[in-house]
């Protein structure tokens, strides 16, 4: 296997630089934090937005049901 340059680049690097500072650190675990709670809002909320519009919209889902005119009574 041939010695990869940039995998060298980046070991050489990462020694001289030794390990990252602790405020990069608090940010990014700041970040994720902050991602995944809007990301569990959106998964609570946004499979509901489509129901929501329907009903504003005036949209029934009973009404397809009826038959094919909405001024149709139904057979039953």
């Amino acid at each position: 296997m041939a010695i990869n340059n940039f995998k060298e680049l980046q070991r050489q690097e990462l020694a001289d630089m030794g390990s990252t500072p602790s405020s990069i650190e608090k940010n990014i675990s700041h970040n994720m934090g902050l991602f995944r709670c809007i990301g569990d809002i959106a998964e609570l909320y946004l499979p509901h937005v489509g129901r929501l519009f329907i009903q504003l919209i005036g949209g029934n889902e009973n009404k397809t049901q009826k038959g094919d005119y909405l001024n149709q009574d139904p057979i039953n």
